[in-house]
């Protein structure tokens, strides 16, 4: 490893994707649709074997055959691919190279305006680092727009439930955007006897998760 981190050209803040790799992917995803709720459509693109994928917030998640990674020794039933965001790739391989960390594969098209490559970990678990286009920040800006972003959601949630002991029309009042997000959590927390659910589920490939 390099001794001065000072060179490296970014430091990663965003995770753009997790991959769940499976040899049963329908069950697999039937369990994260059906049961959890995910809204994970089939999506068909490059040399891909069919699969599913959606967005949790600004992360894609997915479920893809074991068939999808047929060289990975990490491709049995389980393995989670985490994928991150990188303003600059090549910078990042450099950094890499640096550092001693091998590629996986040199950089490669992700479609027309993206780039991804990736290393292993320690435990030799596939980190996938991806430099996307503007067509993806135009999804994202879109999917956002419908309300789908974590600030937006949580602080409605949290007006909702301050609305009660606040009198009515609190939420048109005040307003959900995620200005007011750290206002709302504060009325919330100031709520006695606030519920703290957790709910234990075990998925197909026996993990528990809570």
């Amino acid at each position: 490893m390099a001794d001065n981190p000072s060179g490296r050209p970014e430091g990663l803040r965003f995770m753009s994707g997790v991959i769940l790799v499976s040899r049963q992917p329908g069950k697999v995803t039937e369990f994260y649709r059906d049961v959890l709720g995910l809204p994970l459509l089939e999506e068909r693109h490059g040399e891909t074997q069919p699969h599913w994928g959606c967005e949790l917030g600004d992360v894609h998640f997915a479920v893809h055959p074991a068939e999808d990674y047929p060289e990975d020794p990490a491709g049995g039933p389980g393995p989670v691919k985490l994928a991150f965001m990188v303003f600059d790739l090549p910078g990042m391989v450099a950094w890499l190279e640096q550092c001693g960390i091998p590629l996986c594969y040199p950089p490669a098209d992700l479609g027309e305006e993206s780039q991804i490559t990736a290393v292993r970990d320690p435990d030799g678990n596939l980190v996938e680092l991806t430099q996307l286009g503007p067509g993806w920040l135009g999804h994202l800006k879109a999917h956002r727009a419908e309300g789908n972003d974590l600030v937006s959601v949580w602080g409605a949630r949290l007006a909702q439930l301050a609305e009660p002991a606040n009198g009515p029309g609190f939420v048109a009042r005040l307003g959900s955007t995620s200005d007011n997000a750290r206002l709302l959590t504060d009325v919330y927390l100031a709520k006695p006897n606030r519920p703290r659910p957790v709910v234990l589920l075990r998925s197909p490939y026996g993990r528990t998760g809570v």
